[in-house]
């Protein structure tokens, strides 16, 4: 019962003594100092969130009513200590520093950390810190790393995505050839096959412009040769129609014409499919035998053989500006026999061609340079066989690329007799009569030029001449085209 009466007792001794504090006014908490403080003053962050504790037992037990000069002194809790390893707290700048306290009178523990700034505040990005200009920032983003690669732009990138695989790049080469090393048989069987799928690569590349039925444009600097125009291929792959006329003078020396002409009025046409392969169509169009007046034959016009066939460009390497290519024609001689374009059942014709480009940056023009070489051999003894060896030579004026005088040499050596016609002599690229021409052959130079009307339009002419060995048929011969490429 005692136990009971002295808990009432406390309990109304607290009351009496929160009374009158209730009364009080309330004041404004003091405004704070949202200075950031130096960080060899600042609190532990456990400080900030724990509050102050009273020490126990410093529970006065004096009344408003009667205060002693014993119960008015209170004792100070000891200020917060600093976990281990952190700093000692600091005041902050400004505050006046702690005095000692005298041991007379006691002051109510004051509370600094009312002073310090808000959290937001204490974590902020200080202000005094100085400003990059933009410049530097821009010069650093265009600095590149040794052996960085160049971001593909433009056409590149959309080239880049649509093929579907990653093109090789100068800085690959190194890797590859490590790659190579490690297993050499497999890699060898990996590159023949690439280098199947890039000679019948058919996908678009907007670098050469080329693509389904477009020519190789990376090569437009080159231009075609003029004359032996049925055998002398161009090396790339090209789309595009070309009439030709072709008017050659008979010497009134050979004995079964006594001089006259042959002549041809056609066209030839080309079908590119990607940068390597092509098709042609070499002969296409009609033709004439006019004899001489005091010859029996008489003057005869009809359908021309018809020539074809593929195109592969094996190189083409536009840093070095070198072509290569191998084909082959096939003589189908579906024509008139009035003017002996029915000779036999077929003459196929297996041949190389090749371009080269030379002193392209000379202020006053680059010369470009083509060749070709055959040979022409019959599946029956009807027709005669023979070996062929062109050659070209032109000379860009000024690099502009529109005007192109040149010059080019052919050779044609028969190798066999052919059993169609008793005539003296052979027709080469115009008529294979069939007749008895093995061992002869005739080496012939022409002058001429080449003139771009437009980037699609090319307009050639050249006058051609023997130079030696045997000219039955030949007297002069004048070649013109007329080039509409794709």
């Amino acid at each position: 019962m005692g136990s009971r009466v002295a808990a009432l007792v406390f309990v109304i001794g607290l009351l009496g003594t929160g009374a009158p504090a209730l009364a009080q006014p309330i004041e404004p908490p003091p405004l704070r100092d949202t200075t950031p403080a130096p960080a060899s003053m600042r609190e532990h962050p456990a400080a900030y969130l724990l509050p102050p504790v009273a020490p126990r037992g410093n529970t006065s037990s004096s009344t408003p009513d009667a205060p002693s000069s014993s119960a008015a002194q209170t004792t100070t809790p000891p200020a917060p200590q600093p976990l281990s390893g952190s700093p000692a707290p600091q005041p902050l700048s400004g505050s006046p520093s702690p005095q000692p306290q005298s041991s007379s009178t006691s002051s109510p523990p004051v509370d600094d950390r009312a002073n310090l700034p808000p959290p937001a505040a204490r974590f902020a990005v200080p202000k005094d810190l100085p400003t990059v200009p933009a410049a530097v920032v821009e010069n650093q983003n265009r600095i590149q790393p040794a052996g960085a690669q160049k971001p593909l732009e433009g056409d590149d990138l959309f080239d880049y995505l649509s093929d579907g695989r990653r093109r090789k790049r100068t800085s690959d080469s190194d890797a590859d050839s490590k790659d190579k090393d490690k297993d050499k048989d497999g890699h060898s069987s990996h590159k023949f096959g690439d280098r199947i799928r890039d000679m019948f690569d058919f996908d678009t590349d907007k670098k050469s412009g080329h693509g389904w039925f477009c020519s190789d444009h990376a090569f437009d600097t080159f231009v075609s040769p003029v004359t032996n125009p049925f055998l002398f291929e161009d090396p790339r792959a090209l789309t595009e129609i070309r009439p030709i006329f072709i008017y050659q003078k008979v010497p009134s020396a050979q004995p079964n014409f006594q001089g006259g002409n042959i002549w041809f009025v056609g066209a030839q046409t080309r079908v590119a499919f990607g940068d390597r392969f092509s098709l042609t169509i070499n002969k296409l169009g009609v033709t004439g035998v006019d004899a001489g007046s005091g010859s029996p034959y008489g003057d005869h016009t009809g359908l021309a053989e018809l020539w074809l066939g593929p195109k592969v460009t094996v190189i083409r390497d536009e840093a070095s500006n070198t072509l290569l290519a191998v084909g082959g024609i096939f003589q189908i001689p579906i024509g008139s026999s009035n003017v002996y374009q029915n000779t036999g059942t077929l003459t196929m014709t297996p041949y190389v061609s090749g371009g080269q480009k030379f002193l392209k940056d000379n202020a006053f023009g680059s010369i470009n340079t083509l060749a070709s070489t055959g040979y022409s051999f019959s599946t029956d003894r009807s027709r005669s066989d023979y070996f062929y060896v062109s050659g070209h030579v032109d000379f860009d004026v000024m690099n502009t690329h529109r005007f192109y005088p040149l010059a080019e040499m052919n050779w044609y050596q028969y190798t066999t007799n052919g059993t169609a016609n008793l005539i003296a002599g052979e027709g080469r690229d115009l008529v294979n009569f069939g007749s008895s021409a093995k061992g002869s052959g005739l080496v012939t130079w022409a002058l001429g030029g080449r003139i771009k009307l437009t980037k699609n339009v090319e307009l050639g002419g050249a006058y051609e001449m023997p130079l030696f060995e045997n000219r039955d048929f030949f007297r002069y011969r004048f070649t013109t085209d007329l080039i509409w490429r794709y």
